[in-house]
């Protein structure tokens, strides 16, 4: 629910800053305080939007590792490319997850959704939610 009154108040303020900057387009000094402001109040709001985001990935992760009996040593963002995954959009963020399993390092991939109102929900810039995981 945070993260989707984190969305709300950076979709008002970016659409306040339009319509400010178009009512006052005339005057290149009020412009410039418009943008400045937003850019100042706004950045805040897209860090802690981000933070979320980034926890709610971690989050889910550990869960799912733990509940198949591992437990996380490492977990790294990686590109696209440097995956497992043939396809990834731009909401999606890959994750290289070192976990240890009955006394073995092992590796995990996950692709996940950068959906901060609900992680698993695919969006249309995206792919679907997967996992990789080594099975030994």
């Amino acid at each position: 629910m945070m993260g989707v009154l984190f969305f709300l108040l950076f979709v008002i303020l970016f659409i306040s800053g339009v319509i400010l900057v178009i009512k006052h387009r005339k005057n290149t000094r009020n412009v410039v305080k418009i943008i400045f402001w937003c850019i100042v109040i706004g950045l805040p709001i897209y860090l802690l939007m981000n933070h979320r985001l980034n926890r709610m990935h971690k989050l889910e992760i550990h869960r799912v590792i733990e509940f198949y009996g591992g437990h996380v040593e490492e977990i790294k963002k990686v590109n696209s490319k440097d995956s497992p995954f043939g396809e990834s959009g731009s909401a999606n963020t890959i994750y290289k997850i070192q976990y240890l399993s009955n006394g073995e390092v092992l590796t995990a991939w996950y692709r996940a959704i950068d959906n901060i109102g609900d992680i698993h929900e695919p969006v249309s810039k995206g792919y679907d939610e997967q996992w990789i995981m080594d099975q030994k």
